[in-house]
């Protein structure tokens, strides 16, 4: 059974050329993390954060 963020994550495809996905163990259960990217720009990686938090989803950019 996929988690409900799946489908949204499959929806975000369009704001970045590759989405993976990671189920983690936390403390309240299982979680799916959802990771987007690479952006060339700094910019275009705060511009699809902000998609996603408009979608009601929590977002950070993470600079690896």
């Amino acid at each position: 059974m996929w988690p409900r963020c799946v489908p949204r994550a499959r929806r975000s495809r369009s704001w970045a050329s590759k989405t993976y996905t990671q189920v983690i163990e936390a403390d309240a259960g299982k979680r799916t993390r959802v990771r987007l990217g690479p952006y060339a720009t700094r910019d275009e990686a705060d511009a699809a954060a902000a998609k996603l938090k408009g979608a009601g989803l929590p977002a950070n950019v993470l600079a690896l």
